[in-house]
């Protein structure tokens, strides 16, 4: 759970590493609405190469704006990974074998980039809001 409101840019990075749920009932990753760094960063909460897996919510479940995800791949989970808010990206990351949808977008402004999206029982990806951008994703 990332929450907190950071002093400084905050950034998770790990090496290919995969969370897995606690509790099935809640995501295995998650970026709170509170979790906030420095006005004027490019994205205020960064996080890169940690997969989340095992949950009936979603391999990550991500609510505010700004939020960025790069190379997180997500699955074996309600979604694989969802994103509840504007501006946020997705880029070079997958959500695959999950129940539901690979990538689950609900707000305005939000990039989904170079991203797979494959064996999933819903949509490979889901959108909900205006002027969202779903570029270059691979899905089947």
């Amino acid at each position: 759970m990332i929450s907190k409101a950071y002093a400084q840019r905050f950034g998770l990075l790990a090496c290919s590493v995969t969370i897995n749920a606690a509790n099935e009932n809640l995501p295995a990753g998650n970026v709170a609405t509170t979790a906030s760094s420095p006005a004027g960063s490019a994205e205020n909460i960064f996080v890169m190469d940690l997969h989340g897996s095992g949950s009936k919510v979603a391999g990550w479940l991500v609510v505010g704006n700004g939020r960025y995800f790069r190379n997180v791949a997500n699955s074996s989970s309600a979604a694989g990974i969802a994103f509840i808010g504007d501006g946020n990206t997705m880029h070079n990351g997958n959500g695959s074998e999950n129940a539901g949808a690979g990538i689950y977008v609900q707000g305005n402004g939000n990039l989904v980039d170079s991203s797979d999206v494959f064996g999933n029982g819903g949509n490979g990806v889901t959108v909900a809001g205006d002027s969202n951008k779903i570029l270059k994703v691979d899905a089947g």
